[in-house]
């Protein structure tokens, strides 16, 4: 029937009204109250216990994963490492004085006068101006040279190093070993400003205790390379 026309016995439509679907109902009665909004996807209190207790298995394996991993490093892998283990060995001050003086192309007979004067072989000797172990290097010395003169190859090293610098320094000169070892002691200021060794007492004490040590010592090392020369030829004429 057209909008507008009246039914005998009752009230004028004046349009026509369709019926609502279910999900239409629902909707409308939702969004009325506030509770619920069309669209929009809702979390059940399931959904949420099911992540929940997911998230706490992932939590748990991780944790006994990682204990797992300590418990096998610690009493599996540490041991077989420790039994495996080779240490390096210890070179002997004579070594370490050999290997120093060939690389710095010096007597090793000299280096060794030279801690002999300064420390008496003593790496835990400190002097009482700061100067450290077996050659007493000041420490901006050794900083200088790169070294740690708490650590015996270091500090022989950067030691003979300092010397092969003075006797370059020197060279040429008829008491080039004399002035070295002063300059040693006393600092290349002193040797050049006194031209030669200064009138300090301790200096002068110093060069007498280092010429009597290097006397004492040049022997053996000349025995030594004497002993090595004559190897070296037995076995190319071999």
């Amino acid at each position: 029937m057209p909008p507008g026309c009246r039914v005998p016995g009752g009230p004028i439509r004046t349009k026509i009204e369709e019926p609502l679907t279910v999900r239409e109902r629902s909707a409308s009665t939702h969004s009325a109250s506030g509770r619920r909004l069309v669209g929009v996807p809702q979390k059940t209190p399931r959904r949420s216990l099911l992540k929940l207790l997911t998230f706490l298995l992932l939590f748990s394996v991780c944790i006994l994963a990682a204990r797992v991993l300590e418990l096998f490093r610690t009493e599996i892998l540490q041991p077989v490492l420790t039994r495996l283990h080779i240490t390096a060995p210890e070179f002997t001050l004579n070594e370490i004085i050999a290997v120093a003086a060939r690389k710095h192309q010096i007597s090793p007979a000299f280096v060794k006068s030279i801690i002999a004067a300064e420390s008496g072989f003593s790496q835990a000797a400190i002097s009482s101006k700061g100067a450290i172990g077996l050659m007493q290097l000041m420490p901006e010395t050794a900083r200088e040279f790169g070294a740690d003169p708490a650590i015996p190859a270091q500090n022989v090293d950067a030691g003979a190093h300092y010397l092969s610098w003075l006797l370059q320094r020197y060279a040429g000169k008829r008491d080039a070993l004399k002035r070295a070892i002063a300059a040693y002691n006393a600092g290349p200021g002193a040797v050049e400003r006194y031209r030669g060794i200064p009138p300090y007492r301790e200096t002068r004490t110093y060069v007498t205790r280092v010429l009597r040590f290097y006397k004492k010592y040049e022997p053996t090392y000349q025995l030594a390379s004497l002993r090595l020369s004559g190897n070296r030829s037995h076995k190319s004429l071999g």
